[in-house]
C-alpha cells in the first residue's frame, strides 16, 4: 500500500480510518474547478485504458434537453445539483468508467462520500491566478460565474479547495500539458 504526498500518490481522504487505495481497475473520477481540464483528460485516460468516458454534465444535458446555461438562467440550480447526484450514483452503478464531473459535485457530501468510496478520485488543480487569467473566457461560457464579481468566484473558488483537496491523487492541471497529466494517472493506476 502507498501512502503519499499531496503532489501525487495516494493517499487517504481526511476522517477515514484506513488509507486503502481504490481498486485501480475501477472507476476513475476527474474533480477540479471550472476549465481545469477534467474532461480533456478523463477522455485521454479512457482511451489509454479503453473504457468508456461520461462528462456528467453532457449526460445531464441529454436527458433533460436543456443546456445548462439554460437551466441556471430558470433558476433550476437545484434541479441541476439533484440529476448530478442522480447522475454520478447511476454510473457508479455500471461498469468501470472514466467520469468527469462538474466542477461542484463534490460540495455535495453523500455525492462525495460515494465517489471517494467507489471511484479513484483525481483532483486536477488549478492555481487562482491560472483561473484569474481566464476568467473572461469562463464567465462566458460558465453560468454559474455569471453576474459574479471577481471577489465572489475567488470565494467560489477557495470554498471548493476544501472539498477537491479529499481526493486520491491531486495533479496540477498545466494549460497544454492534459497529455503529461492524462499519462501520469494512467502510471499512478500501473502502480
Amino acid at each position: 500500500m502507498r501512502h503519499g504526498t499531496r503532489a501525487g500518490r495516494w493517499r487517504a481522504p481526511p476522517g477515514t480510518l484506513a488509507p486503502v487505495p481504490p481498486d485501480p481497475s475501477g472507476h476513475i473520477a476527474f474533480v477540479g474547478f471550472m476549465g481545469a481540464g477534467k474532461s480533456t483528460t478523463a477522455e485521454l485516460v479512457a482511451r489509454r485504458l479503453d473504457r468508456p468516458w461520461f462528462d456528467t454534465d453532457h449526460v445531464i444535458v441529454e436527458r433533460c434537453g436543456r443546456s445548462i446555461p439554460e437551466l441556471f438562467a430558470a433558476g433550476e440550480q437545484a434541479r441541476f445539483r439533484a440529476m448530478e447526484t442522480a447522475v454520478i450514483a447511476e454510473l457508479l452503478d455500471g461498469p468501470p468508467a472514466v467520469l468527469s464531473l462538474g466542477g461542484g459535485a463534490l460540495e455535495d457530501s453523500g455525492t462525495r462520500e460515494l465517489l471517494l468510496a467507489r471511484a479513484f478520485v483525481v483532483w486536477l488543480e488549478v492555481s487562482w491566478s491560472e483561473v484569474r487569467a481566464e476568467l473572461p473566457s469562463l464567465m462566458q461560457t460558465r453560468p454559474l460565474l455569471q453576474d459574479r464579481t471577481e471577489e465572489e468566484i475567488h470565494a467560489l473558488f477557495e470554498r471548493r479547495q476544501a472539498t477537491y483537496d479529499q481526493a486520491h491523487l491531486r495533479l496540477h492541471a498545466a494549460r497544454g500539458e492534459l497529455r503529461a497529466v492524462a499519462d501520469r494517472v494512467v502510471a499512478e493506476l500501473a502502480g
